[in-house]
């Protein structure tokens, strides 16, 4: 059964506010969180006060953390994230469309956040409690349900939606691609993180499923969105305590892998680097839905670890490991 939880700080208490059930995956977030405030602080930005959504991966208890963050005060003006959150299951979870399958919960959580700026602390942990708590296996069903909707969206549209036109879905597949590739070797202090455009929660879903299906569905272990900003960030490995910082400002966009570009030499480039069945689905998609070229995607990009890397392909993924987090 989900869980529902809470923590972070409000205007109205001096303290740490919290609900939870102590579980591994609570706890693990709650350390993240706090090493994301530290970050912060010591950079001198702040969390936005625009819900930010997330989901994790806690590997460990085979359970996902989805929900909304704001940026928060506390009584006496210190800052610090006011976080709201279910913890689910991920037997049977269609992860790439869960934050869709979730829609009506997080839009309650984030409503939450807003009135959580105006109530004591104990309002707000009993307006926690009131929330109604999805069932695990009416979210697996939903998140099927929701990523069968792109069954009937023309691969071409949303290729071009999230990635541009011309060649520059060549260009995200193999960034994509790439960074599934070297995640492994990185330790877990220093991530991959890709970053895409998402404008709706169509594209978003069509991004996740991307990384998940190109990655075997052992990625991404962390995403991170805002609609109003249009920004969406996938984390290929443990999130750590930056990504927040990353989120809030700029000024180190350097440190993330964005999936477009406006050079089409390179995107062209991008396309001859290949396999030559993910080449063929991004060249000709126009007869396809959305969801059956995913699955064919996932099935093109399959890795095959027996066989070994050709030479070419061994010095690309060397150039890409020397970029780092």
């Amino acid at each position: 059964m989900a869980v529902v939880g809470l923590f972070g700080k409000v205007p109205s208490f001096g303290d740490f506010v919290s609900v939870g059930t102590g579980t591994p995956g609570y706890q693990t977030f709650v350390r993240w969180l706090e090493g994301c405030n530290d970050v912060l602080v010591e950079r001198g930005h702040e969390l936005g006060k625009d819900p930010l959504g997330f989901m994790f991966r806690i590997d460990e208890t085979d359970s996902l953390l989805v929900g909304m963050l704001v940026g928060s005060i506390d009584s006496v003006g210190r800052t610090f994230p006011l976080s709201l959150f279910y913890e689910v299951s991920a037997a049977g979870i269609c992860v790439a469309s869960l934050p869709q399958a979730m829609a009506m919960p997080l839009g309650r959580l984030a409503s939450l956040a807003r009135k959580a700026r105006s109530r004591t602390h104990e309002a707000v942990r009993g307006l926690v409690g009131e929330l109604e708590v999805p069932a695990d296996k009416e979210l697996a069903i939903r998140s099927h349900a929701e990523l069968h909707r792109l069954r009937i969206v023309k691969a071409r549209m949303m290729l071009e939606r999230v990635f541009g036109e011309g060649h520059a879905p060549h260009y995200g597949a193999s960034v994509i691609l790439q960074a599934c590739a070297l995640a492994p070797q990185r330790k877990a202090s220093a991530p991959l993180v890709l970053e895409g455009h998402a404008r709706t929660d169509i594209e978003l879903m069509f991004l996740l499923a991307c990384v998940d299906g190109m990655s075997g569905g052992q990625q991404p272990k962390a995403a991170l969105w805002e609609v109003r900003s249009q920004r969406a960030f996938f984390v290929l490995g443990p999130p750590d305590p930056r990504l927040l910082a990353l989120m809030a400002s700029n000024a180190e966009a350097d440190r993330l892998w964005p999936l477009w570009t406006e050079r089409q030499d390179v995107a062209r480039k991008s396309r001859d680097e290949l396999g030559e069945e993910c080449r063929a689905l991004l060249d000709e998609p126009e007869a396809m839905k959305a969801k059956d070229f995913l699955d064919a995607m996932a099935i093109a990009c399959k890795p095959r670890p027996d066989e070994p890397a050709a030479p070419a392909e061994r010095q690309r993924q060397k150039k890409w490991q020397r970029r780092v987090l």
